[in-house]
């Protein structure tokens, strides 16, 4: 009885030693692979904060990156940027911590949101979205609003603050199905407010953010613990938790589309969703949300798989930066052209 009992023991601990092992493969691999273990990974706040706190473990915040600290959005792209090297290309900003050197806009403005496929990861200022797409359209100006790591909830809230200022004909949203699982995270990049429903109203919670400093100072995460936080994310994604946070989402999509109607905008949609994984084709939850979402509120979108077909896509996506090559983000720009032009989006 005693041996029995011994041997599960032994078994079950060779069990999570494995699981341990398996687990540091695919988290150092993550950079390299998008695989669904890794898309398990991208939506937890706890693997974000042991990452942040190894990255800064001298104790020193890092800020030879792209980012500087925004008190409602936990981060934005640092202004005046020149020539910073990122995944092999370069980047600038101007004053406005907007994307590009440039400075001054036409008076015929398309604003673009969206995470680091707005901003345009891996890629030179010239060959982002946002960019193709002014080459494309004499007489607008296109202003890069994209920030990498951003949700929903943070396109929203930098959509809100910047809007009545430019005041756009046309706003466009570059989003992925990463987006979504941001908005229920309160740390990213570094700490980030969060969307919560309390008596059928949305609140946003953690603002101002706090300051990574600060962060710096809170008890330290243990990788002993990820592969558990990791597991919980599953069921709270993939479980009794999902009515809730597309109900949040929901919330959140309808405020930009009242925002962007408020101030006499049009709005367009550019959905990216994850083509990278492997055998596993059909569309997640998450992506059919969008897709019913803009049917639904009559919102244009275009998405990005139809444009290339899921093969092509899969080449599309640049093996460094793990984001599109200069040749996607043309072609997408050169659909949108149309999209708008078709839809006389741009008209005066």
């Amino acid at each position: 009885m005693i041996l029995t009992i011994l041997t599960g023991l032994l078994l079950f601990l060779c069990f999570l030693a494995l699981l341990r092992i398996l687990f540091f493969i695919a988290i150092f691999s993550y950079g390299k692979i998008k695989s669904f273990l890794g898309v398990m990974i991208e939506g937890s706040d706890y693997y974000w904060k042991w990452k942040f706190l190894r990255k800064h473990s001298s104790g020193k915040v890092n800020y030879q990156g792209l980012d500087i600290y925004e008190s409602n959005r936990g981060w934005t792209l640092a202004p005046n940027l020149r020539n910073k090297l990122h995944y092999g290309s370069y980047v600038n900003s101007n004053n406005l911590g907007v994307r590009g050197a440039k400075n001054n806009f036409s008076k015929r403005k398309v604003l673009f949101f969206g995470d680091s496929f707005c901003f345009g990861e891996g890629v030179e200022d010239n060959q982002t979205i946002s960019s193709f797409f002014e080459e494309e359209n004499s007489g607008i100006s296109s202003v890069n609003l994209g920030v990498h790591g951003y949700g929903i909830d943070q396109q929203y809230m930098y959509l809100k603050d910047t809007i009545s200022k430019y005041k756009p004909k046309l706003t466009c949203f570059i989003i992925t199905d990463n987006d979504f699982r941001r908005n229920f995270m309160d740390f990213r990049d570094s700490a980030k407010p969060k969307f919560e429903l309390k008596n059928n109203n949305l609140l946003v919670s953690n603002i101002p953010v706090v300051k990574p400093e600060e962060f710096l100072k809170t008890k330290s995460y243990s990788i002993f613990r990820l592969p558990f936080e990791i597991i919980k994310h599953f069921f709270i994604y993939y479980g009794i938790g999902k009515r809730k946070r597309k109900k949040i989402c929901n919330m959140l999509l309808d405020r930009i589309k009242k925002t962007t109607e408020e101030n006499g905008s049009d709005l367009i949609f550019i959905y990216v969703n994850d083509a990278r994984r492997g055998l596993w084709y059909r569309l997640s939850y998450i992506d059919r949300f969008f897709i019913k979402y803009f049917r639904r509120n009559g919102i244009k979108y275009i998405y990005a798989e139809k444009i290339f077909g899921r093969k092509k896509l899969k080449q599309m996506f640049d093996t460094l930066s793990g984001h599109f090559t200069p040749e996607a983000n043309k072609l997408i720009a050169q659909k949108l052209s149309e999209t708008v032009s078709e839809r006389g989006m741009l008209n005066e």
